[in-house]
């Protein structure tokens, strides 16, 4: 913008700013404050080149930042602003994005039942129509729809199903050929295998997630792969190098500029150093045993 003489016009900026904001949202996280500024001009070009869809999709941007930087108060604003455009478009692909707005928005907030009705809106409209979005995304809106759906169902007790859902969107991110669909929803399955304390399903995500984030250069998700990785050991015995892991991965996570799911790393943590407990008495109890069977 600031090179003298430069020959892009308007429509040329829009586009190297929203595909800028991609690349830059996909590799170095949500968080990313360049990706929010690519955001915040795009959507000021868009009202003026009258861009409604590139609008959609700067807006989507800004939600994404704020949801892991900013008040979820904030945060559920814009996700309005995202619904409120999708409906005025009538285009069903932008509102299965709408609905991924609001209801990962109120799942942050933990307004379940009002969140899931929302991502139940958009799996429906996908699997009704199979619709593509008009816009680029980051991540596929069904597929986030669906991992949502997954872990709504999980928190309402509808454990059987959450797994067979969380399956069918991993599916969808393979079929779509989408790898940062696929990088979220194995990371969201890690989740769903940590509450189902599962180390062997999570120590398997978790190598996936690190395994493709590392392949792709997605900074976010290998974080969080490292972390399950991490959780996994100490689950299952090895708490010097899952501890190890976790702290690693609680220092990449943060450095991405992300204080969502922070909170939860931390208390993985926690319970890490409750492993490591239960191991030193176990070891205490062994050898109490072993001196008075002497």
């Amino acid at each position: 913008m600031s090179v003298e003489a430069q020959s892009l016009t308007q429509e040329d900026q829009l586009f190297i700013l929203m595909q800028a904001g991609l690349y830059l949202t996909a590799t170095r996280g949500f968080a990313e404050p360049e990706a929010r500024s690519c955001y915040e001009r795009a959507e000021s070009l868009c009202v003026s080149l009258n861009k409604p869809l590139v609008l959609f999709a700067a807006l989507r941007g800004l939600w994404r930042y704020s949801l892991v930087t900013n008040k979820l108060s904030a945060t559920m604003q814009i996700a309005k602003r995202v619904h409120s455009l999708a409906r005025d478009q009538n285009d069903s692909a932008l509102m299965i994005g709408a609905y991924r707005a609001l209801g990962v928005t109120l799942h942050y907030l933990g307004d379940f039942e009002s969140g899931r009705q929302y991502t139940m809106r958009g799996v429906q409209i996908w699997r009704s129509e199979g619709v593509q979005s008009s816009v680029e995304e980051v991540t596929a809106p069904a597929v986030s729809c669906l991992c949502h759906e997954a872990l709504f169902e999980w928190l309402l007790g509808e454990i059987a199903s959450c797994r067979a859902t969380m399956a069918e969107a991993i599916t969808l991110a393979k079929d779509l050929n989408d790898m940062h669909a696929l990088a979220v929803a194995l990371y969201l399955a890690g989740i769903l295998g940590h509450f189902e304390r599962n180390p062997a399903k999570v120590d398997r995500l978790a190598s996936d997630v690190i395994e493709l984030s590392t392949r792709h250069q997605f900074a976010s998700w290998l974080a969080a792969g490292k972390v399950f990785r991490g959780w996994a050991h100490c689950a299952s015995g090895d708490t010097a190098a899952g501890l190890s892991w976790i702290e690693d991965g609680i220092v990449d996570w943060r450095a991405t500029g992300s204080k969502l799911s922070v909170p939860y790393w931390l208390a993985l943590n926690a319970e890490a150093f409750k492993f490591l407990q239960l191991k030193a008495n176990l070891f205490r109890l062994i050898r109490f045993i072993e001196s008075n069977h002497k």
